[in-house]
């Protein structure tokens, strides 16, 4: 056991990018945090998996920074004991699981892990990863609804990802690397430092402040786009009950002459 937490190392921030043999897992955490290389080292037992690596990264945000540990790993050849297993895998904060859709043995992995440890899996971040790596001329295997019914019973979020140029179908909408990216940096890691914005340099700070301008003028936007039903009849009905009343016109009717008296008014 000891062996194994000092793999994790000392952080609590650990992430876990778990799949099948040649399903791209290195691939994804090259693209996601912009890493050139990745070297794997001698495959250490981890509970239900079997780790082929691990990266130390720093994460940075505009508010803070997160130093990770990065591990990807297969099925383990053993099934361990069932308490440390779960121990273990309770330290991941964020999960990827990485099939190829042309695969359906890929995918088999996943089912079978999820089946087994799923419940064992305490992540705040658990995202599924669907990685095509340019088989385009092939069948997929994998029924995109049969992944996201797996990922709805489990607690997990699909998210299909290409690899040729990191280029997405029309039909991806907002997937891709930029929604791993934006997934794990809006988590809150259990250890991280806050940047304080008196460290900020005048540009940073100008341009944080010009991002959070845009952002207000993109929600203003979408609200004059989308206005509330019935909003602007309410509002003109009560501007209508608001306006001051006209003043009545007073007519003087005259009946002729008389001793009565002066004409009354109507």
């Amino acid at each position: 056991m000891a062996h194994e937490y000092s793999l994790l190392g000392c952080s609590a921030n650990c992430v876990l990018v778990y799949g099948a043999k040649n399903t791209g897992r290195k691939d994804v955490i090259r693209r996601i945090f912009g890493l050139e290389e990745i070297c794997g080292s001698e495959p250490a037992s981890l509970g239900p998996i079997s780790a082929q690596g691990v990266v130390r990264h720093t994460l940075w945000t505009k508010y803070y920074n997160a130093e990770l540990s990065i591990v990807w790993a297969t099925p383990a050849e053993v099934v361990p004991c069932p308490d440390p297993a779960r121990e273990l895998l309770r330290r991941f904060h964020a999960v990827l699981l990485v099939y190829n859709p042309q695969k359906a043995e890929s995918f088999s992995t996943l089912k079978s892990f999820l089946a087994g440890w799923g419940s064992a899996l305490s992540a705040d971040v658990c995202l599924c990863v669907s990685y095509s790596r340019g088989e385009r001329t092939r069948q997929p295997q994998v029924a995109i609804s049969e992944a996201q019914e797996l990922c709805l019973d489990h607690g997990f979020e699909h998210v299909r990802v290409e690899k040729e140029g990191g280029c997405l179908s029309p039909d991806l909408g907002e997937e891709g690397i930029p929604r791993l990216q934006q997934a794990l940096q809006a988590t809150l890691w259990p250890e991280h430092t806050r940047i304080p914005s008196s460290s900020l340099s005048a540009c940073e700070y100008r341009q944080l402040a010009s991002d959070d301008e845009e952002d207000e003028a993109v929600s203003e936007k979408e609200d004059c786009e989308h206005p509330v039903p019935g909003l602007e009849e309410a509002v003109k009905e009560e501007g209508k009950e608001r306006l001051p009343e006209k003043p009545r016109a007073v007519v003087l009717v005259t009946c002729g002459a008389s001793s009565a008296g002066p004409p009354l008014a109507a």
